[in-house]
């Protein structure tokens, strides 16, 4: 026979999903910005090395 659970253990239970739930949540919000911020990292180091490139260029580093 199965054991019956109680109102407030049936709450309290809901309250850790939800819990639980928002948490996952969270982590994958955080994923989601450092991702983001890492694509943008990535754009901003590529578009330092195409200054560098432009730069090298225009003190006459050989290129046509």
């Amino acid at each position: 026979m199965r054991p019956r659970h109680r109102p407030s253990h049936r709450v309290a239970l809901l309250a850790l999903a939800m819990f639980v739930l928002a948490s996952y949540l969270e982590i994958l919000n955080a994923d989601q910005q450092l991702f983001d911020q890492r694509i943008l990292l990535a754009e901003t180091q590529g578009e330092e090395m195409r200054a560098l490139v432009e730069l090298y260029r225009t003190l006459g580093g050989g290129w046509q």
